[in-house]
């Protein structure tokens, strides 16, 4: 379909070629064409079909949809590279942004749910667990509002594994308490089940063992 489309990319509309670019690149990692650095440079590029001076100390205050799609893509290809920091704050500009933009609470919940997905991950990799813990509640918080259970589990996996990596009095029951319910949810309807299900038996082991 892309090849298809790709014979008209010089009629599309700058927003069209932008959306066909990230898709493309997208697909070309996945298929293990480019590698994550150069997956990078092309998000970036494709942000700058519509934001000419973007780099990751100049982010943009105002933000379409498409744009922060993009931003989340890039800050979560610094997760890949394991450079977390430029996507922690890549992540919190676009919270930042929705939670400040937003008129409807189902949009912004809508919207607010893969971002604290990612941040919560990324925050606890860098060993911020108390700021992790509390960014994987507000995505809980999310999933539960707009009735989202792909993305549910692993926002409490997140949070479980920030509580057990924290180890504070009362950290390790409730972490097997939401990893418990968590695995309980990891059906066919769930993003990412198989791999989250291993994830959530290994923390589970983990905690036990403390």
């Amino acid at each position: 379909m892309l090849d298809e489309l790709g014979k008209y990319y010089d009629s599309f509309s700058t927003e069209n070629k932008q959306r066909y670019e990230v898709i493309d690149t997208k697909m070309l990692y996945e298929d293990g064409i480019i590698d994550a650095i150069t997956q990078l440079d092309h998000l970036e590029d494709s942000l700058r079909l519509t934001i000419p001076d973007y780099d990751e100390e100049n982010l943009p205050k105002f933000l379409t949809n498409m744009e922060a799609q993009i931003l989340r893509d890039i800050a979560y290809n610094y997760g890949l590279l394991e450079e977390y920091e430029p996507a922690i704050a890549i992540l919190e500009h676009i919270k930042d942004n929705i939670e400040t933009n937003a008129v409807d609470k189902t949009f912004s919940s809508r919207k607010l749910i893969d971002i604290c997905y990612s941040l919560s991950k990324f925050l606890g990799l860098m060993g911020k667990y108390d700021e992790s813990i509390q960014v994987a509640k507000e995505g809980i918080a999310c999933c539960e509002y707009v009735s989202n259970l792909s993305k549910l589990p692993s926002c409490m996996y997140n949070c479980a594994w920030s509580m057990s990596h924290r180890n504070d009095d009362g950290d390790k029951k409730e972490a097997k308490k939401l990893a418990e319910e968590a695995l309980s949810l990891c059906t066919s309807r769930v993003w990412n089940a198989d791999e989250l299900t291993e994830c959530i038996n290994r923390l589970l082991v983990e905690i036990e063992s403390q």
